[in-house]
Parts: C-alpha cells; structure tokens; sequence
C-alpha cells in the first residue's frame, strides 16, 4: 500500500493521534512485559499495535506534509504566524510520543519486528531515532557517569522512562491492595449474612416446633371437646326419656316432706 494511501484513513489532528499513540504505548509495555515472561507473544495485542502503528505513521507523514505547505503559506504571509508555531508545537509533541513509543518496541527483538513496515513506507519517521542512537553511542561509554548523564539528554529520558515503568508499577499494586481490601471486606459482609442466616434458620426450626406443639394440643383440646359434647347430648335425651318419671319422683319426695311437717 502507498503512503497516500495510507494516509487517506489516518487521523490528521495531533490530538486524535496523541491519544492513539498513548494508548498504543500502553498496550505495548504491557506486550514487552509478557514478552520477558513468555516466549509466546499475545496475538490480541500484536495485532491492534500494528495496526496503530500504519495509522499513526501514516497520520504523523500528513502531519509533516501539512506543515511543510504551511510553512510556504506562512512565508507568503497566507497563515498568521501563531498558526504555524501552533502547529509545529503539536508536531513536535507528537513525534516525541512516536519516539518513545519506538524505544519502547525496539527493547525486544520481536516486538520490534513490527516496525519493519513501517520504516519502508515512512523511513523519514525513524531519522530522529537513528540519530539519537549515534549521539547516546558517541558521546561516552559510561552510562553511570553524572557527567554523562548531565551531557547526555537522552540517558535521562531513559532514566525517566524507567520511573514512568516503576510508577505504573506501584499504581498497578496499589490498585490490587485496593481490590484486595474490598474484597477482604466483601468476604466479611457475606461471613455476617451466612451467619444471620443461620440463626434465622434455627429461630425458624424453633417456632416450627412450637407451631407443631399447638397443632397437637389443638386437636386433643378438639377431642376433649367432641367427648363433652357427646356426653351432653346424652344427659340431654337421658332427660327427655325419663323427665315425667323424675318429676314424679321429685313431687312424691316433697309431698311426703310436707305431710311429716304438717301432720
């Protein structure tokens, strides 16, 4: 594929780019990382890298086009002035991002692999890096030398990429301590909830209990009931047989009584 043609689907606006190649210089830490803990690289992020890496080179090759022509345009006075610095400011910031992001890639052999196409379609976008390798290997052979570390702009970009890896590092811990502790304390919420629910368990065992004693006194209170009853209709028609000759009974009883008194 051409280089214009590439350059056709690529984000023109430096920040489009800036966030792509951030969020590309993330997945590729974390590629160069996995890489020096398995042989076997994640097809999952080589292939998005990739694929951001033609997009972005082809965006920062238009990027460079645009300001060539607007600098032409500046020169006739056709753009103000700010305009071009503007411009150049944003180019510059994101061709230091395609730097670190190259640095990045060329710390193992097979990530740095997917930069072979890109260098024949955008050869001019690695001149700054090549150029940069020359002076870190020309300027002293001492990388632990103060001297050579305040000489040497490049050594401490390097050192500072290093605090960057170290503090994403202790970020990444940090937020596990953090996952850690809300786990810890989800782990002791549903230890509270098993334990309520337990009680809940023999409080509802208990007034089953109950509830099956009740039902029993119920029905032999019921039986007592049904005997008292029947005992009562019985006396009730005992009464309705034998009335007539009890009232007899009763009346012969007090007649006799009041013939002793009277007599």
């Amino acid at each position: 594929m051409s280089r214009s043609g590439l350059a056709v689907n690529a984000p023109r606006d430096a920040p489009k780019l800036l966030s792509l190649l951030n969020s590309t210089l993330s997945s590729s830490h974390e590629l160069v990382r996995s890489l020096s803990i398995v042989s076997q690289p994640s097809t999952s992020l080589l292939k998005p890298i990739k694929r951001n890496l033609t997009t972005v080179a082809a965006g920062i090759s238009a990027l460079q086009d645009e300001q060539i022509i607007l600098e032409q345009e500046g020169k006739r006075s056709k753009v103000s002035l700010e305009e071009v610095r503007r411009k150049e400011d944003e180019l510059i910031e994101v061709k230091g991002a395609w730097d670190r992001l190259c640095e990045v890639l060329n710390k193992h052999e097979t990530t740095a692999e997917l930069l072979t196409d890109v260098k024949e379609n955008h050869p001019n976008l690695f001149e700054a890096i090549q150029t940069k390798a020359a002076t870190i290997e020309t300027i002293s052979p001492y990388r632990d030398d103060p001297a050579h570390k305040q000489s040497n702009p490049y050594a401490i970009e390097e050192e500072e990429d290093g605090r960057s890896n170290a503090e994403l590092l202790q970020s990444q811990q940090q937020q596990m301590a953090s996952q850690d502790n809300q786990l810890d304390h989800l782990s002791a919420s549903i230890g509270r909830q098993h334990h309520l629910s337990l009680q809940m368990n023999e409080e509802l065992e208990t007034h089953a209990t109950l509830l099956d004693e009740m039902d029993r006194d119920v029905e032999n209170t019921g039986a007592r009931l049904g005997r008292a009853s029947r005992r009562l209709d019985q006396f009730t028609n005992s009464l309705k047989e034998h009335g007539s000759t009890w009232t007899i009974f009763v009346l012969i009883i007090i007649l006799v009584m009041l013939i002793a008194i009277f007599k």
